[in-house]
């Protein structure tokens, strides 16, 4: 699976109803004010979407297609506003009709070498290209 599927796939499910609601509403709690900034903000934030393949191998090297989604968080002022997006998010069945429905988890890996957690230890780059973790390419 390429990572311009699941793009593909996650822009769906960003963009349909239930998420339009969801961010319609909380855009309509604020301050009239604050309205217009809050939409331009959560429009770049759905555009940010960023796919990074992870080539993670199992039993007998199978691949295992596994995917982090990045964005950029920054428009969130607290955090309890960018948990509750967050939240949302995760609870979507990201399904596509070709490779079957995906699994949300929240930073699943831990790196043992440089401590990130969006990545196995076993395809740190620290390790690969004895880097030292300040200069692990930071997603």
């Amino acid at each position: 699976m390429e990572p311009d599927v699941v793009h593909d796939i996650v822009r769906e499910m960003w963009n349909n109803e239930i998420t339009t609601k969801f961010i319609e509403d909380g855009i309509l709690s604020l301050e009239e004010s604050e309205c217009n900034n809050t939409t331009l903000a959560i429009k770049a934030f759905m555009d940010s979407i960023r796919i990074l393949c992870l080539d993670i191998l199992g039993k007998g090297a199978t691949l295992i297609p596994n995917f982090n989604v990045h964005t950029d968080s920054s428009i969130f002022n607290n955090t309890m506003s960018w948990n509750n997006i967050r939240n949302h998010l995760m609870e979507h069945k990201y399904h596509d009709s070709s490779f079957g429905q995906g699994k949300v988890v929240i930073t699943p890996y831990n790196c043992g070498i440089c401590y990130r957690v969006d990545h196995p230890r076993g395809i740190c780059v620290k390790a690969s290209t004895g880097l030292d973790s300040t200069t692990c390419t930071k997603s």
